[in-house]
C-alpha cells in the first residue's frame, strides 16, 4: 500500500542502528511506491538525519556503507559490507566514539607496560600514531624500532671516553659496566669503574 506523504523521506536498510544514527555513512536513494510489510526496514527522516521505528518498507535498497563515495566518510579506512564497524584506522589510532568517522590518536603511553608499549621502554613518549622512548644512563634506542632501549656496551668503545681509563680490564653489565683489575690493582669499590 503505497502513502503519498512519505515521498519525501529517504528509506535504507538499519543494520546498526546506533552507527547509522551517528555518522550516516550510507548511500540514500528515493524510491517511489512504497509498500508496507514491518519487517526490517527503518525510516530516515531527512532533515533531522535520524531513523525511527514507524512504517517499514520492502522495496528498498539493500544498503551497507558506500566507500565509493568520499570513503565512506571514514577518515583512513571504508571497509564496504561491515555493518557495525565500516570506518578503520590505521595502527596507532582508533575510530572516533564521537562520529564514528573519524580516527583519533592512541596514546600507548596511557597503556600498560608491556602490553600496550614494549616493558623495555624506560620513559614512554607519545607521538601521533605511535610512541617513542627516552632510555635511562647506559642504554640508548633501538633505531630500528624506536621504541625499546638497549644496552650500550661501554666496553666496545674507546677506553677513556666510554669507559673509564683506569679501568684495566672492562666487563659490561646491563646498563653500565665494571672492572676487573690485574694483579696488584684493586677494583676501587667507591666507582666500581677504576683500578686502583
Amino acid at each position: 500500500m503505497a502513502n503519498a506523504n512519505l515521498r519525501a523521506q529517504t528509506f535504507v536498510k538499519i543494520t546498526s542502528l546506533k552507527r547509522a544514527e551517528e555518522t550516516g555513512a550510507f548511500r540514500f536513494t528515493q524510491m517511489q511506491g512504497w509498500m508496507c510489510n514491518r519487517v526490517e526496514w527503518g525510516v530516515l527522516q531527512q532533515k533531522r538525519r535520524r531513523f525511527e521505528s514507524a512504517d517499514v518498507f520492502s522495496n528498498v535498497d539493500y544498503l551497507f556503507a558506500d566507500c565509493s563515495v568520499n570513503n565512506g566518510g571514514c577518515q583512513h579506512q571504508c571497509n564496504e559490507y561491515a555493518a557495525d564497524e565500516w570506518c578503520s584506522c590505521h595502527n596507532g589510532y582508533k575510530v572516533s566514539t564521537t562520529d564514528w568517522k573519524n580516527c583519533v590518536d592512541i596514546d600507548e603511553c596511557e597503556g600498560k607496560k608491556g602490553e600496550d608499549y614494549y616493558g623495555a621502554c624506560h620513559r614512554c613518549m607519545n607521538t601521533i600514531g605511535s610512541y617513542t622512548c627516552e632510555c635511562r644512563n647506559g642504554y640508548m634506542l633501538d633505531l630500528r624500532t624506536n621504541q625499546i632501549c638497549i644496552d650500550i656496551n661501554e666496553c666496545n668503545g674507546e677506553k677513556g671516553e666510554d669507559y673509564h681509563e683506569d679501568c684495566q680490564i672492562c666487563v659490561n653489565t646491563i646498563g653500565s659496566y665494571t672492572c676487573n683489575c690485574r694483579y696488584g690493582y684493586a677494583l676501587d669499590l667507591s666507582t666500581n669503574q677504576t683500578c686502583i
